[in-house]
């Protein structure tokens, strides 16, 4: 007994079977022909191989789709907008594939909204954006997760994307663990809009903005990531907040962490080596906590507070950075509590301008070339 499937283009019924929709015209031919005929929950499996699309890939049903290992499956498209879009309230389940855009016009690669997801083993490349600013652009997401869905993303690797690797914004709920973010042109891994989740023992490194950028108002924590070689290890921007721990930023361009804006996070154990500027830096009307991170050996500062931001730092060790330990500057009111700053090569603390009014108070102080604390 024939059984009755919904074309993925057009929702027109279809008979299994069929090799075209009497809806639009569709001709179905593999993957687009497995899964208008699958059955909902249903694993689709695809073979070893190179699959081109003549249009946007659209999955609106709850079907899982598992290659052959992302070195063996590759789907790519080169129609803009993106290559492939699970939307609908489903779940989804994508395993072992690589997937490539190869257009030239904007588009993201994997765009999901829905339900739920879990990714394993993909790659995601070739994204283009219509890149205005890092928070203002069209497409250029490796991934992209949207809506309210609830991502898991595991082992997976977002690169050479001109754009983000992977961003996840509006409410939508990601976890991140154990994947790598490589030499995308913006952010590797982007927490925006409302979205809250955990990025954990994840890779990101040789990006154009920051290794995990967390913007707009977005919450997420953030664990035991190693981001290098980066613009900036991690940024904090606009309205956000979270918790940084554990993470290593070293060798960045700039600074390890970042925040900025009206940013309100809190950084813990954190060690931030070598970065060209400073190790922790906060501007604008930042704030937060920053407590045990350890800044070594950065190329100005081991941490630096500058405008309005009015951090409390407090139990940092602040060793061997190139300018001083802290270096506090503008309308700043930040506290610096219990702070150790040996062997920089100025000051232990260093206070420029007299509008700077911060609370020093039991810090620890031992081979500072230029002396323990600086006030101009």
């Amino acid at each position: 007994m024939n059984t009755m499937q919904r074309c993925s283009v057009c929702g027109a019924e279809i008979i299994e079977g069929e090799e075209s929709c009497s809806g639009c015209g569709t001709f179905f031919t593999g993957i687009e022909s497995l899964i208008a005929q699958a059955n909902m929950s249903e694993v689709v499996y695809l073979k070893e191989g190179e699959y081109t699309l003549p249009r946007n890939l659209l999955i609106d049903k709850a079907i899982n789709l598992v290659g052959a290992g992302s070195d063996k499956t590759i789907i790519r498209s080169s129609i803009a907008g993106c290559v492939l879009l699970l939307d609908g309230d489903f779940s989804w389940i994508i395993k072992d594939i690589t997937f490539e855009y190869a257009g030239e016009k904007p588009a993201d690669v994997v765009i999901v909204n829905g339900d739920s997801i879990e990714i394993t083993g993909c790659i995601f490349r070739g994204a283009v954006s219509s890149l205005r600013t890092d928070q203002d652009h069209i497409g250029g997401n490796g991934l992209r997760i949207t809506g309210k869905t609830k991502a898991i993303i595991r082992g997976c690797e977002a690169s050479h994307n001109r754009g983000r690797g992977a961003q996840i914004d509006e409410q939508a709920y990601g976890f991140f663990e154990h994947n790598q973010f490589l030499e995308n042109e913006s952010t590797g891994l982007a927490f925006a809009g409302e979205a809250t989740g955990v990025a954990r023992c994840n890779n990101s490194r040789g990006n154009g903005g920051g290794g995990v950028g967390v913007f707009d108002k977005a919450n997420p924590f953030l664990e035991l990531n190693e981001c290098s070689n980066n613009k900036v290890g991690i940024g904090f921007k606009n309205q956000a907040s979270g918790t940084a721990i554990r993470n290593s930023c070293f060798e960045n361009e700039y600074h390890g962490v970042q925040v900025s804006n009206e940013s309100n996070p809190f950084l813990g154990d954190n060690a931030c080596v070598r970065n060209s500027d400073s190790g922790i830096a906060y501007f604008g009307k930042a704030n937060g906590t920053a407590l045990r991170n350890t800044c070594r050996e950065n190329g100005t500062n081991g941490i630096r507070v500058s405008d309005q931001a009015c951090p409390a730092l407090l139990e940092n060790r602040l060793l061997g950075n190139h300018e001083s330990g802290i270096a506090l500057s503008g309308l700043t009111s930040a506290t610096i509590r219990s702070n150790s700053c040996k062997s920089n090569r100025e000051y232990g603390i260093a206070v420029f301008g007299r509008k700077a009014k911060p609370t020093i108070d039991e810090n620890e102080f031992a081979d500072n070339k230029r002396g323990d604390i600086y006030r101009e």
